[in-house]
């Protein structure tokens, strides 16, 4: 009985070893699918110049780059899975996962430092893509909450949350706050919801966000990093919880000698905190500028063919297939060296991290692949017809199960992403929705459709005597559609930047 029990704790630890080795992997694969081709493309090339091991595979050799690109008709003989390959040692990726380029030494970090975020109000454009050229760190986080079994009254909670958090990721209010808020607009939430959706939004992609200031905000990442990595990052976590204020007037040595740390850690433990975000909505204000004013690529192509009446999905990229090195392969499997041990060593580590790099790209491009061509499949009336009309209401949860994936894997995978269609390019956002009740008949509106009404309404307005936020809900309730003067307003603002009505009265 004794061997019996022994032999049941054995394999629960190989398991859980085995999923504490996953989950590194997971985030370097999320991490990679956030990346545009050209960051791909610079990192790649970085990987290469300090990895002997890792070699792009020649033309010759290559052929038809079955791995990395080409079309797909029936994605259901597609076997990558973010979770098939994983590995013992994560240091490729320099030892900081989760993390956006631009990071800020805290030591000159003012936490009540702000600024505006909004870009101003621009045309409505009139074509598909109008709708879907940016994406505010409220819709992210919106795309994400599905995840959650919320109740109708947490979900209310939950958007209003968002709602209140700021361009750079901050939620100013109490719980208490929040809860009497809600209780002046009708809704009868009670504080244990309220505290119970405010933890679980903090849980949300960008990792930090829905923090009330900056040691909360650094805390909430150190707190991922310590259960994957712990060492130094249990000891940065007590330094941000405790010494956070001697941390910003560089007092390393109070620090070091209150902890008993000695210089080296002490060093480490402050680069570990300088890499991480103070502000995780930041990226999202200086992203959707930036798509506003510049020019944008397809990654993948989408199309619907006719004859065979199937989705195909082709790959646009320009990624490099990768391999190992055969001299480097085979050094590490040679016993002539297995005396000089330190360099077997060396030789193993690099072909083992040259692995999992290639493992990362790979089920990067395998999942981008499944994620698109499961969009395309509960979009192809979209993909026939090429009428914006017959888009669908459609939940990043709903392709996350199609695919077999985290919701966060979709929101990564189609964030500023394109694809080229037969309609122009498009970005993939577009076909997602909230999904919005209809009063008659209970259906769902998508948001689209939500934000096509508001559009022709404005556009259609006496410019003398514009229609305020209120009288747009009144119109839209007239027509069915359940919406609150509120929600006119972030739609109005956020996503058709167009200006309130006194300002539309004014310009006109």
């Amino acid at each position: 009985m004794a061997g019996v029990g022994n032999s049941q704790s054995q394999s629960q630890n190989q398991k859980q070893e085995q999923r504490m080795v996953a989950i590194p992997t997971n985030i370097a694969i999320g991490e990679c699918l956030s990346k545009s081709d050209d960051e791909l493309l610079k990192q790649i090339n970085d990987e290469l110049e300090v990895n002997p091991a890792l070699e792009k595979v020649s033309d010759e050799e290559s052929g038809d780059d079955e791995n990395i690109s080409g079309s797909e008709g029936d994605s259901d003989n597609d076997s990558d899975n973010a979770n098939d390959k994983s590995g013992d040692d994560d240091s490729y990726l320099k030892g900081e996962d989760m993390q956006s380029d631009g990071r800020t030494d805290y030591s000159d970090y003012d936490p009540d430092d702000s600024h505006d975020t909004d870009p101003g109000y621009g045309g409505s454009g009139g074509d598909l893509a109008w709708a879907s050229t940016e994406e505010t760190l409220e819709e992210h986080l919106l795309a994400q909450i599905f995840q959650f079994e919320f109740t109708p009254d947490q979900e209310a909670i939950a958007k209003y949350v968002i709602g209140s958090i700021d361009g750079m990721g901050r939620l100013h209010d109490s719980v208490y706050r929040i809860q009497d808020n809600m209780l002046r607009e009708g809704h009868d939430v009670s504080i244990d919801d309220v505290q119970l959706v405010v933890k679980k939004i903090k849980m949300l992609d960008p990792l930090g966000v829905g923090a009330a200031d900056l040691r909360e905000c650094l805390m909430i990442q150190l707190e991922a990093l310590r259960r994957i990595k712990g060492g130094l990052y249990d000891k940065a976590y007590v330094v941000v919880d405790k010494y956070i204020d001697d941390l910003g007037k560089k007092k390393y040595d109070k620090i070091r000698r209150s902890l008993s740390l000695t210089t080296d850690e002490m060093k480490q433990i402050e680069r570990i905190i300088t890499k991480l975000d103070p502000k995780p909505g930041r990226r999202y204000a200086e992203t959707s500028m930036s798509v506003q004013a510049g020019y944008v690529r397809a990654d993948l192509k989408v199309w619907y063919d006719e004859e065979n009446e199937s989705i195909v999905v082709e790959s646009l990229n320009h990624i490099p297939q990768l391999q190992v090195a055969e001299s480097y392969r085979l050094a590490s499997r040679s016993k002539d060296i297995a005396k000089e041990g330190e360099q077997k060593r060396v030789i193993t580590n690099y072909v083992r991290q040259a692995d999992k790099f290639i493992d990362i790209i790979k089920n990067r491009q395998s999942i981008l692949m499944r994620i698109t061509r499961a969009i395309a499949m509960r979009q192809v009336e979209y993909f026939r017809t090429l009428d914006e009309r017959s888009v669908k209401p459609l939940t990043m949860r709903e392709v996350a199960e199609d695919v077999g994936v985290d919701v966060s894997m979709v929101s990564r995978a189609t964030k500023e992403r394109f694809i080229e269609t037969e309609n122009g390019c498009v970005s993939l956002r577009l076909f997602f929705s909230e999904g919005l009740s209809v009063g008659e008949n209970g259906e769902d509106a998508s948001q689209r459709r939500m934000l096509n009404e508001i559009k022709e309404i404005i556009g259609s307005e006496d410019k003398t005597h514009p229609y305020t936020d209120q009288e747009i809900a009144d119109l839209l309730t007239g027509k069915g559609y359940q919406i609150s003067r509120r929600t006119v307003a972030k739609y109005r603002e956020d996503k058709l930047r167009l200006p309130v009505a006194n300002r539309r009265r004014a310009m006109a």
